[in-house]
């Protein structure tokens, strides 16, 4: 009804049951706009073989190293939680030629003055506090 791009998280139990990544792409056939995402970097890599034109996002943690991830190359886009939004590391990032996205945005944070140029989106369970937040950085 929004016309919002569904974000997928798979959990651990889609990798630890033996048909998880089979069961989920046959579930998706069809489905609207999407993407999946997990910190499983093997678990998309798979999810990957079976969807192949299917936008595959890992969620990166603390200290994960860039160059580790620029190898991925069944990686299209990265999710990073907030705590690491800084415009260095996104530009980093950026150097990769993989989308990027931030979650865990509640809409009152100072990062939301001036989103990066760099991201192709937010995840958050507030879109109504974040599009307010955003109009008004706009509107400045």
């Amino acid at each position: 009804e929004k016309n919002v791009p569904l974000n997928i998280e798979m959990k651990k139990s889609v990798s630890t049951h033996p048909k998880g990544p089979e069961i989920l792409a046959a579930m998706l056939e069809g489905a609207g706009e999407f993407h999946l995402s997990s910190f499983d970097a093997e678990l998309l890599r798979k999810m990957k073989v079976l969807m192949p034109g299917t936008e595959m996002a890992l969620i990166i943690k603390k200290g994960m190293p860039l160059e580790k991830i620029e190898t991925m190359d069944w990686i299209d886009s990265i999710h990073l939680n907030k705590r690491l939004y800084s415009m260095e590391f996104l530009k980093n990032l950026h150097k990769m030629k993989k989308n990027i996205r931030v979650y865990g945005l509640l809409g009152r944070e100072a990062a939301l003055r001036e989103l990066a140029p760099e991201l192709v989106g937010v995840i958050t369970d507030y879109p109504d506090r974040i599009k307010e937040k955003l109009r008004l950085a706009y509107e400045r």
